[in-house]
């Protein structure tokens, strides 16, 4: 060709997965961009976006259907994470603030700043200040409205987990027999689970609110199980109400410590799993939405026996159940609506 040695052209520039990038006159070939590998978790691809005033108020009323859900026994977070389509984006972000706030300890502030910037801070800081007041109110008024109401919450809660079942599954991307054997083992898990006998109320040991504290955290991004639920088995959760309407600080701050602890080791795991084997972790996430169902049946009997509905009661309680299943769907309706208008990207952290 004229003009180049040899009359051959200079090869075009290619991009990292070798696909040809197009140059135009007078303008320099772009350099490399991130790309999204099997081996890279779907967050890193956004670290983070620009936090509008409607951005904002959404993520914020996110916070608050997670900090009730959370303050509910019967009801995780993360399932609630799951139905507004901040799930892989809330783990992700508590993995990198647990690397930062590990790379402090270690005194390597480079390993702090990498991590943090894995951060999705225009999602988590409006989501968690609406998020943490919302489960303090929650702990201080839900336990009376629970004995009075028990029924009509759990028929309205029944609803929503049972329309959520899709939306892990669907994540799958090709469904195969052991998805079915994993989904299956998380069910009889959670069912056995939310089936253990409770704690009788009383004063807990400091020792016991911080392990409680720590698995209830945990709870709180594993969809299915209900960190309020744990606390109820273990016998702390109907001391929560009361230590947050009189300051206890010594309670709340070891609650604090604790359940820190546990959110940290715990979404290291989780963040290995989604991101190395996230069709099987998919699929044990659905598994354990269907068996704790069990904890949320309107009809129970003393110990959580199961019971049959009368008639009576499926005439009032059917509108409820019928409300919490439509509701997931609009959501989830409008959060495919929302990620169609995303541009390319945004939605891989979802």
């Amino acid at each position: 060709m004229p003009g180049h040695p040899g009359g051959l052209a200079p090869a075009p520039p290619r991009g990292p997965a070798g696909a040809v990038v197009p140059v135009r006159r007078g303008v320099p070939a772009p350099g490399p961009c991130p790309v999204v590998t099997g081996q890279q978790p779907a967050w890193k691809a956004v670290s983070g976006g620009r936090l509008t005033p409607a951005a904002g108020a959404v993520h914020a009323a996110r916070g608050v259907a997670m900090g009730a859900a959370e303050a509910l026994p019967g009801i995780s977070g993360g399932t609630i994470a799951l139905v507004v389509g901040v799930y892989q984006r809330l783990v992700g972000s508590i993995h990198a603030a647990a690397r930062a706030v590990l790379g402090l300890v270690r005194a390597r502030p480079r390993e702090a700043r990498a991590a943090a910037d894995d951060i999705h801070f225009d999602l988590m800081i409006p989501l968690l200040a609406a998020m943490l007041p919302t489960v303090l109110v929650g702990f201080a008024v839900f336990g009376d409205l629970l004995a009075r109401y028990e029924a009509p919450f759990r028929a309205v809660l029944f609803g929503l987990v049972l329309a959520s079942l899709w939306l892990p599954w669907r994540q799958i991307g090709a469904r195969k027999a052991a998805h079915v054997v994993v989904a299956a083992g998380g069910a009889v898990a959670a069912f056995v689970l939310t089936g253990l006998p409770l704690v009788a109320a009383g004063e807990p040991a400091l020792w016991l609110v911080a392990l409680a504290a720590a698995a209830a955290l945990s709870a709180w991004i594993l969809p299915g199980v209900s960190g309020s639920y744990l606390l109820l088995v273990l016998g702390v959760y109907d001391a929560m109400g009361p230590a947050v309407r009189s300051a206890d600080w010594a309670f709340l701050g070891v609650f604090a410590g604790g359940g820190l602890v546990g959110l940290g080791a715990f979404s290291t795991l989780l963040s290995y799993l989604l991101t190395r084997h996230h069709d099987m972790t998919m699929a044990l996430l659905t598994g354990l939405l269907l068996g704790a169902l069990r904890a949320l049946w309107p009809w129970q009997g003393d110990g959580g026996a199961l019971l049959r509905p009368e008639m009576a009661d499926l005439v009032l309680l059917l509108p409820l159940f019928a409300a919490g299943l439509a509701g997931v769907i609009a959501l989830t309706m409008l959060g495919d609506r929302l990620a169609r208008r995303r541009p390319a990207g945004e939605t891989a952290g979802q």
